[in-house]
C-alpha cells in the first residue's frame, strides 16, 4: 500500500554523509581529458533483466526509459520515485497524467492467453481427481497455488487492458482513464492513512518494548578495582569510559521505537517471516531510505500456511482484514 503520505509526519530517516568535492578540479579534468564518459541521455545498449536491474544505481528504467523531471530515482518496482510527503505525491499524480505509455503487443496478449490455458488444463485434472478418488494433500496444496495463480492472471489481463486505454493520452478516453487511475490512487492513499497509522503504531509499540528490553539487559563490564578506577579518572584520552559514550536509556528506547515505526511498512509480512523485520531494522539504521526499503522487502515471497505468497499481497490482505476503511481504498 502507498505509505508516502505518512512520511511527512514520520521521524526522519538517517541521511547519507555528503562527500566534499575535489579541490583541484582542473587537474582532475585534465587527467580525464581523453576519456569518453557515457552520456546519461543515451539509451542503454541492452535492456536489463529484473534480476540484474538495481533501483539504487540504475540511470534508466527496466524498459530503458529516462527518469522524468522531478523524480529523485527509481523505486524497487521500476517506477520513478518522487520522494516522500504530500509534495512527492502530487508530483507522482502529475506524472501519471502525462507519462508515455506503450501499447501492449500481440505477444503480451498471447502470453496471457497461454497462462489462462495452462490454468484451465490444471483445473480440469484437479476436478477429475476430486470427482473420482478425492484430492490428496499434495493436490490440495496445488489447488491453493492454482487459485493464487488465477488471481494473478486476472490481474495481468485487467492491467494490460487498462494500460492500452491509458496509452492513448491524446484522446478523451485516454485522458479519462488516466484521470480515473489518478483518482483511484489518490483515494487509496487517503484511506490508507488510518490503516497505515495503525500498522506503524503496532510496530512502533513492539519497537518500544524491544528498546526497553535492551536497556534492562545487563551489559558485561570489567571488574572495578583501584587500577581501573585510576585509569578511568586520570586518563580519559587513553582509556575510553564505557559509560561516557553510551547513549542514554531514553535515546535507546526512542531509536528502537523509531525503527519499529518505520518497520511497520512490512508488519503483516514479517509476522510470517521475522527475518524481514530484522533485515529492515538493520538496513534502516544503516541509513537506507525507509520507504524504498519497505517496498523492496515487501516484494519478497513469504511462507503462509505452506504456500509461497508475495509480501505485498500479505500486506494488502492484512490491512483489509483488520482495517475496514481500507476496503474503500482498494
Amino acid at each position: 500500500m502507498p505509505n508516502n503520505l505518512l512520511s511527512a509526519f514520520a521521524p526522519p530517516s538517517p541521511s547519507g554523509i555528503a562527500q566534499r568535492p575535489p579541490q583541484n578540479d582542473n587537474a582532475l579534468l585534465g587527467a580525464f581529458a581523453n576519456t569518453t564518459m557515457p552520456a546519461v541521455d543515451e539509451q542503454p545498449s541492452a535492456l536489463p533483466t529484473p534480476e540484474t536491474w538495481d533501483y539504487k544505481t540504475a540511470q534508466f528504467g527496466l524498459n530503458g526509459e529516462k527518469l522524468p523531471e522531478g523524480a529523485e530515482g527509481w523505486t524497487p518496482y521500476g517506477q520513478p520515485n518522487f520522494g516522500g510527503g504530500i509534495k512527492g505525491k502530487f508530483r507522482e499524480y502529475a506524472w501519471m497524467m502525462t507519462k508515455d505509455i506503450k501499447h501492449s503487443s500481440s505477444e503480451d496478449w498471447e502470453q496471457i492467453r497461454e497462462q489462462f490455458k495452462g490454468i484451465n488444463e490444471k483445473q480440469k485434472k484437479l476436478t477429475k481427481a476430486k470427482n473420482t478418488t478425492g484430492l490428496t494433500a499434495e493436490q490440495q496444496k496445488e489447488q491453493g497455488d492454482l487459485s493464487i495463480e488465477s488471481l494473478g492472471a486476472v490481474g495481468s489481463a485487467v492491467g494490460t487492458w487498462w494500460k492500452d486505454l491509458e496509452a492513448n493520452k491524446e484522446t478523451p478516453i485516454g485522458q479519462a482513464s488516466r484521470a480515473v487511475g489518478v483518482g483511484v490512487t489518490a483515494i487509496g492513499d487517503v484511506f490508507s492513512v488510518p490503516a497505515t497509522g495503525l500498522e506503524r503504531g503496532l510496530s512502533a509499540l513492539v519497537g518500544t518494548v524491544e528498546g526497553i528490553q535492551q536497556v534492562n539487559r545487563p551489559t558485561p563490564r570489567l571488574d572495578e578495582n583501584s587500577f581501573t578506577e585510576g585509569m578511568r579518572v586520570n586518563s580519559t584520552n587513553m582509556v575510553a569510559d564505557p559509560e561516557k559514550n553510551r547513549p542514554s536509556s531514553l535515546e535507546q528506547i526512542w531509536e528502537s521505537t523509531k525503527a519499529g515505526w518505520n518497520a511497520g511498512r512490512i508488519l503483516y509480512a514479517s509476522v510470517f517471516d521475522n527475518a524481514l523485520r530484522e533485515e529492515y531494522i538493520r538496513r534502516y539504521q544503516a541509513g537506507e531510505d525507509a520507504d524504498l526499503l519497505g517496498m523492496e522487502l515487501a516484494n519478497r515471497n513469504v511462507q503462509v500456511f505452506g504456500h509461497e505468497v508475495n509480501g505485498n499481497i500479505v500486506e494488502m490482505l492484512g490491512q483489509l482484514a483488520l482495517e475496514p476503511l481500507n476496503y474503500i481504498g482498494h
